[in-house]
């Protein structure tokens, strides 16, 4: 039930990340050679955390793997939610690149004798190119997010974005280090582990509700549109959840008992309420007479 529809799903997503994987592995080796060669801690943690998406990538498609494989009687859902996880791993990348940038810009700081940068129309050229790529990266990587529902693809465009708003400060702040303000590298330094923090906690607001399965649709929506159907007298336990980029919802519903037989098609025209309002889910809907309605509920 779940392979059928997946397969084409996860292989999509694992052609994505190879094909930005080559981009990224690219864009952080550019940055962090024209770091080391200009002396600019701004540049080398731009590169840093270029280098992050790289890492974010192998992890993906091998988290990927793992998440395509069949249920089984321990995992009646599927491995869906390893992706998932995936993308709470990147938020932990995050805070270590964040962690290991701000330690090195506050260091930098408090040094006696400032260090002496080599900055050159060259390393000018490699942000600006370094920047184009990165622009392209995101907003392709956010399309295949929405086209194939994956948290990870969204993750991982959400921290090339940050690289996008961070090499576009690295490239205001070199004119001002060239011009003799020195301390002006740390300072983006800091700006940049601050920025990586903040893409972080966005994919972790993100990631954690789906990880604690949180509900997907609105149970009083549905409470509403079940109610509205001829022979209905009561709706219970409706729930849902995002599991590996596919809905799941649940719920009983009461009908009159001298309409049971009607109640298949009655199910079935929920189902499709449901999905027009929602999108593609697996719904699965008990039905029961009214009699065994708990009038207390």
């Amino acid at each position: 039930m779940f392979s059928i529809e997946d397969s084409p799903r996860r292989a999509g997503t694992r052609r994505v990340l190879y094909r930005i994987l080559f981009l990224n592995l690219g864009v952080s080796l550019a940055k962090l050679t024209a770091g080391i060669m200009s002396h600019s801690l701004a540049v080398i943690s731009d590169g840093l955390h270029s280098s992050v998406d790289a890492i974010n990538n192998v992890v993906g498609l091998v988290l990927l793997r793992l998440a395509s494989k069949e249920p089984d009687a321990g995992h009646p859902y599927g491995h869906g939610k390893i992706e998932t996880l995936g993308a709470f791993g990147i938020a932990g990348f995050m805070f270590i690149t964040c962690y290991e940038v701000g330690k090195q810009a506050i260091g930098r700081l408090f040094v006696d004798t400032p260090p002496t940068f080599e900055i050159t129309g060259a390393t000018f050229a490699v942000m600006v190119g370094t920047l184009i790529v990165n622009v392209f990266v995101v907003i392709y990587e956010k399309r295949a997010a929405r086209r194939y529902s994956s948290e990870f693809l969204y993750a991982d465009a959400v921290h090339t974005q940050s690289d996008v708003l961070v090499t576009m400060a690295v490239l205001a702040g070199l004119p001002l280090v060239m011009e003799g303000y020195l301390y002006w590298d740390a300072i983006l330094a800091l700006f940049i582990s601050a920025f990586i923090a903040w893409n972080g906690f966005q994919v972790l607001q993100k990631t954690v509700p789906v990880l604690l399965d949180a509900a997907v649709v609105d149970a009083e929506v549905i409470r509403k549109m079940a109610i509205d159907l001829p022979r209905v007298v009561g709706v219970e336990d409706i729930r849902s959840r995002l599991h590996g980029g596919r809905k799941f919802v649940e719920l009983t519903l009461f009908v009159t008992e001298n309409d049971l037989r009607e109640a298949h098609d009655l199910t079935e025209r929920l189902e499709e309420m449901i999905m027009e309002r929602y999108g593609h889910a697996e719904i699965t809907i008990h039905y029961e007479p009214a009699s065994q309605q708990d009038p207390h509920r």
